[in-house]
């Protein structure tokens, strides 16, 4: 909707095929351009800011510019509200915080007084009798 393909900017390298594996289960692969590591650890994103958002616009803009994204996805908590910065150092570049976008989207799910489906998958189980329940102090 914002893009015609998407990259995540993630912290470390090891959480890159994390990230590919959950963006396939999901069926959301096909359209990201490339997942890349900021080379910062979770608790490092905090100790310098300004180094933080530095590493983060570096690795955007490799997804942008090398790997042909349109949009990129902040791929860490640790990395929420960053993303006016990282858009604006990008000239514009849509950039989608991912705790903003969960909580608006469940937000969005309950506003349409929408619930987990009942059919199927998550249907709720078919009624079975249980047989000695409650046990019983009576002798057989």
């Amino acid at each position: 909707m914002l893009g015609h393909a998407y990259g995540v900017v993630t912290t470390l390298d090891r959480a890159v095929p994390q990230i590919r594996d959950r963006l396939l289960i999901a069926g959301l692969a096909q359209r990201c351009a490339a997942v890349r590591g900021t080379g910062l650890g979770v608790l490092e994103l905090e100790e310098d800011p300004e180094r933080t958002v530095e590493a983060i616009v570096r690795t955007a803009r490799e997804v942008v510019e090398r790997d042909g994204a349109e949009v990129i996805c902040l791929g860490c908590g640790g990395m929420a509200g960053l993303q006016d910065q990282v858009s604006a150092a990008l000239g514009g570049v849509p950039v989608v915080d991912g705790v903003a976008a969960a909580v608006r989207f469940a937000e969005s799910v309950v506003g349409l007084g929408l619930s987990t489906s009942k059919v199927r998958t998550f249907a709720p189980p078919r009624p079975k009798a249980i047989g000695g329940w409650p046990v019983s102090a009576r002798p057989s």
